[in-house]
């Protein structure tokens, strides 16, 4: 994805303690488009970002100067891109892929087994809440909150929660020179 603005445009609606319907009334785009927006999974055109700039009393080449000056070092919920947004699970990328590092936030709610094929590089998992068994070569590992985990690149492993509250852990991977490791990482899911 392109520059992000939706977290400039959250920070300054609500600077000026307006909610997305007002901002939606004020636009004539949906609030679900704003919401979109803020949390950077839409294109917006420049049309829309205009509208939407002259609501918050910021000028288009403000946002784009703010935008280009500011680099997330932060991750909040809510503000990360979803590679996989589904009922019984959640992958959501910490970070843009711009990185020499990306980390990918995982959320299982079911109870199925998801099975990955093998990665192209090595990953670092660790469990924040809840309990789940990673299978990998055919060995099980059953982890639990506070738990790490290291998988070899090309290791082909599945997983299935155990907790009966929702699954979260955090994996970590280094990125190629030259390679969008996100996008790989989403080709080689197979959940």
């Amino acid at each position: 994805m392109g520059t992000q603005f939706g977290g400039i445009l959250k920070e300054r609606r609500k600077e000026k303690k307006l909610t997305l319907t007002q901002i939606a009334d004020l636009t004539g785009l949906s609030a679900g488009y704003l919401s979109l927006l803020e949390r950077n999974m839409n294109s917006p055109t420049i049309e829309n970002l205009n509208k939407v700039c002259a609501v918050l009393n910021l000028t288009l080449s403000d946002l784009i100067e703010r935008a280009s000056v500011q680099k997330d070092i932060v991750s909040h919920p809510g503000q990360r891109t979803f590679l996989f947004n589904e009922s019984g699970y959640t992958y959501e990328a910490a970070f843009e892929s711009s990185r020499s590092m990306n980390c990918i936030i995982m959320t299982v709610r079911d109870k199925e087994t998801h099975n990955s094929t093998a990665h192209v590089a090595d990953e670092i998992g660790y469990i924040v809440q809840g309990t789940m068994i990673m299978t990998i070569n055919g060995v099980d590992y059953p982890l639990s909150a506070g738990d790490c985990i290291f998988i070899e690149a090309n290791q082909n492993h599945s997983y299935h929660k155990t907790s009966g509250e929702d699954c979260i852990s955090v994996w970590s991977y280094a990125v190629s020179p030259g390679h969008d490791t996100v996008e790989q990482y989403k080709k080689c899911l197979d959940v």
